[in-house]
């Protein structure tokens, strides 16, 4: 005779894995059906409004009126070759084109949409690091919520595919310490943002190996793990060997070392010090401002922690790395708003752990 498991509520442990599993699909369809509509409704309410925008729809136009497939691998700006940004994106937008028509919600699509799974990504993130649900749903909604990931998700823009594919690398990264197969997923994290943004996949790959070397150095001296990296980026490696081929006529500061270093003109925002654009920024991470300085303070007593770790090496790691490098279209602070979506996260979950007889300071009820 089988023995079933109960527990204090009467209910089997069968029953209580189901539940938890319909809990688990009802916070994720919530959050999807949330972000697509967020991200996702009159986005053709506006024009074109900045330089990326009409650069990304002007390269699209002109890949599907070319009838060379030659284009589609590597485009043009009138005529001439495109060299401010590799070209993933502008493909995905011509695919838009093609299915849609070209109009200004075509245009968006693409970025929009990953912007909005990328939602879903950072909550599997949370529920990979914390492995309890709330901190991981209070992280998805927090992020759901930054104003900055929203407004340049909704443009034509790199930010929300760069960062949809920055936390796949990080999800995969998280799963294959548990299972190698995930490193190829990995590798083609990576090999997508270096399809999307060369430089900062560079940045990135170097942050996450300090993370391994940090939390898993097992990883390192793994060789089924650099297989895997490999093999997930071998797309994109192949891409730029093709093209630094095609365009091996050109020398590195007016040619293609444009596209590897990235040092096209950036989103309509002006040249200025790193510090600017980060208050610029941490102005728009309101109303959470206050709480994540405090998740902070929490993530400084717990880097014992695989969590503590990964954000430590994401936030001041990528801060040292743009001071270091001090370049003048370094506003993209953007990549730095997942991780501060984590730390806030996981301090609202202490917080409503703390016991009831806790007095909370005048400020915080603020």
């Amino acid at each position: 005779m089988s023995i079933h498991h109960r527990s204090i509520w009467r209910r089997s442990a069968k029953n209580l894995r189901q539940g938890d599993v319909w809990l688990e699909y009802l916070c994720l369809i919530c959050l999807s059906l949330a972000a697509l509509t967020l991200f996702l409704v009159n986005l053709s309410s506006l024009s074109l409004i900045d330089y990326q925008e009409a650069t990304i729809a002007s390269v699209a136009r002109e890949i599907i009126a070319s009838g060379h497939r030659i284009e589609w691998i590597f485009p043009t700006l009138w005529h001439e070759p495109y060299l401010d940004a590799p070209p993933l994106i502008h493909i995905m937008v011509a695919i838009a084109y093609k299915l849609g028509g070209i109009n200004e919600f075509t245009t968006r699509f693409p970025g929009a949409l990953l912007g909005a799974l990328s939602v879903l990504l950072l909550y599997q993130i949370g529920r990979e690091i914390f492995v309890a649900r709330l901190p991981a749903l209070f992280s998805a909604l927090v992020y759901l919520t930054c104003l900055p990931v929203v407004r340049y998700s909704r443009l034509a823009t790199l930010d929300g595919p760069l960062l949809f594919f920055q936390l796949i690398a990080v999800w995969a990264v998280l799963r294959s310490r548990r299972d190698l197969k995930w490193t190829v997923v990995t590798g083609m994290g990576f090999g997508l943002m270096s399809l999307t943004h060369s430089l900062f996949s560079l940045q990135f790959l170097l942050l996450i190996l300090l993370f391994l070397f940090w939390d898993t150095p097992r990883l390192l001296s793994s060789v089924w793990f650099w297989g895997g990296l490999l093999i997930g980026a071998f797309p994109a490696v192949t891409w730029y060997t093709l093209f630094l081929w095609r365009h091996r006529a050109l020398g590195f500061n007016a040619g293609w070392g444009q596209l590897l270093l990235n040092s096209a003109p950036s989103v309509s925002l002006e040249s200025t010090s790193l510090g600017y654009y980060l208050l610029h920024s941490m102005q728009y991470f309101l109303p959470w401002l206050a709480i994540t300085f405090a998740g902070i303070q929490l993530l400084k007593h717990n880097l014992h922690w695989g969590w503590g770790k990964l954000l430590a090496v994401w936030l001041g790691g990528y801060l040292i790395l743009g001071l270091l490098l001090q370049r003048s279209d370094f506003w993209l602070v953007l990549p730095l708003y997942p991780a501060l979506a984590l730390a806030t996260g996981k301090y609202l979950d202490y917080v409503r752990n703390l016991p009831s007889f806790i007095i909370y300071p005048r400020t915080s009820v603020y």
